[in-house]
């Protein structure tokens, strides 16, 4: 049985939408696409461990920090889980509720924009006090500009919907900039497809447009092209503002692993927004450590900021950090790390 990434929806001051994803190391990729999406990150942390702490606790808690953060997030809400289980040290729980807290901030939180919070099922502690942070957390919002840009909605899912005898068709995702109306006519260019939009359903409602920053399902009509060949990942434009592919780029960034560094010629897995792509690393233009500035290093190595160029395995669509921010940050991975976190400079 495989895990996916889960979507709930709730309606209270604010409305909440919810990415629910495994957070182990197994599951990297449905953690980074889910943390690109979202602008609050709610990490649980075990609060029962007594032993071994550092290694089963503290360091996945700080992978999964930085992941969130290098993804966009702005906000992290730590649950402690577990309170019930009080045998052990005393003051543990507070001793691990402050190191949770200090970790967030060398990852690059702000103090300000974490909470931490304990949870107890047995005790049935947490679900009040859980929304009401979740409501008081300070989201960015989007820059206003975004609003007038074309249309760009990375999908998430899509599938067949039947009416009686006919069959429509429905794709869901997140609106990352511009305002999509019913009766728009629209383009999935990698896929090959163009439709018009039937219907637009908001947090399970219908609506009659959606904004940048809202998760949608719509569903569509008069399609032209193989549906089929939709996929998570792919991009849906306004048809007269068709979304461009790339398939060599430069990225700005920091790695993150000290024990893999960056190498020319070495294979990694990008991910930007929901999609992923197998990436070769075509050259280091240069590291920057402090003031120093190095020109073609042989590597970046530690944590080190610098600019790499890549190929692509295939094209995909990708936008610079001045045109999209939501489509130019981008994280590198390699097995179950996150290696490299960044933004798409240039296209080439």
């Amino acid at each position: 049985m495989s895990l996916k990434t889960s979507y709930l929806s709730i309606k209270r001051v604010k409305n909440l939408q919810f990415f629910d994803t495994p957070g182990h190391e197994d599951f990297l990729p449905e953690v980074i696409s889910a943390c690109f999406l979202s602008d609050i990150c709610v990490l649980v942390a075990d609060g029962s461990v007594r032993k071994g702490v550092d290694t089963k606790v503290l360091a996945p808690s700080k992978s999964l920090m930085f992941t969130a953060k290098a993804c966009g997030v702005g906000c992290l809400v730590i649950v402690v889980s577990k309170t019930d289980r009080k045998v052990g040290i005393e003051g543990h729980l507070e001793t691990l509720q402050e190191k949770l807290r200090e970790l967030a901030k060398e990852v690059g939180f702000k103090s300000e924009n974490v909470k931490v919070l304990s949870a107890s099922v047995v005790q049935d502690r947490f679900s009040l006090e859980f929304f009401q942070v979740l409501d008081s957390c300070v989201v960015q919002g989007r820059a206003p500009a975004d609003s007038l840009k074309p249309v760009r909605m990375l999908i998430e899912d899509r599938g067949k919907l039947v009416h009686g005898k006919l069959l429509g068709y429905w794709v869901s995702g997140h609106l990352v900039s511009g305002v999509l109306k019913t009766g728009a006519s629209i383009s999935i260019p990698a896929s090959g497809i163009t439709a018009k939009i039937k219907e637009i359903q908001k947090s399970g409602e219908k609506v009659s447009k959606a904004a940048c920053g809202d998760f949608v399902d719509l569903t569509l009509t008069q399609i032209e092209g193989e549906f089929e060949d939709i996929s998570a990942g792919s991009v849906l434009c306004s048809e007269n503002h068709d979304q461009g592919v790339s398939q060599q780029i430069r990225v700005r960034g920091i790695t993150n692993d000290p024990f893999v560094p960056i190498l020319k010629n070495q294979v990694l897995l990008l991910h930007i927004g929901n999609f992923r792509v197998l990436a070769k690393v075509n050259k280091i233009l240069r590291q920057v450590q402090g003031k120093e500035i190095k020109e073609r290093p042989r590597n970046l190595r530690g944590k080190t900021m610098g600019d790499i160029e890549l190929i692509l395995e295939k094209p995909m669509p990708v936008e610079s950090f001045k045109n999209l921010v939501k489509l130019a940050r981008c994280v590198l991975t390699t097995g179950s790390s996150v290696v490299f976190a960044g933004m798409v400079t240039d296209l080439l």
